[in-house]
């Protein structure tokens, strides 16, 4: 079972999941991803309670990471348990989306680039 919810916090959506993300919810994913990233502002995908994710879970981060782009923002996954963090090495995608250990630490990130050139 996946859980969603988005939250407006300043500068940022973050959206905190809960669950395993696969190929029997990775569309509702994606579209929680897909709000987030419409608010015009930088996204934080809080992973904390995110126990697995396959390979179209990746494809919806990867998604929303280059929307984030388009719109000149970032996206950060934040608390992402070590499972988690392995697989989106193995793909790579640790490369183009940064991984934080808290929502505290990205929204840490985020104050620090607002306060250079955003």
């Amino acid at each position: 079972m996946l859980r969603c919810e988005v939250e407006a916090h300043g500068r940022a959506a973050i959206v905190h999941v809960a669950g395993e993300i696969d190929m029997s919810n990775a569309g509702e994913f994606a579209l929680f991803l897909r709000r987030a990233t419409a608010f015009g502002q930088h996204v934080i995908v809080n992973m904390t309670h995110v126990l697995y994710v396959d390979g179209r879970g990746l494809h919806a981060l990867r998604e929303a990471e280059h929307e984030c782009q388009r719109r000149r923002r970032r996206l950060m996954v934040a608390g992402a348990v070590p499972i988690v963090r392995r697989v989106m090495g193995i793909v790579r995608l640790d490369e183009a989306i940064a991984c934080v250990d808290s929502v505290e630490e990205a929204l840490q990130v985020l104050r620090t680039v607002s306060n250079g050139a955003d």
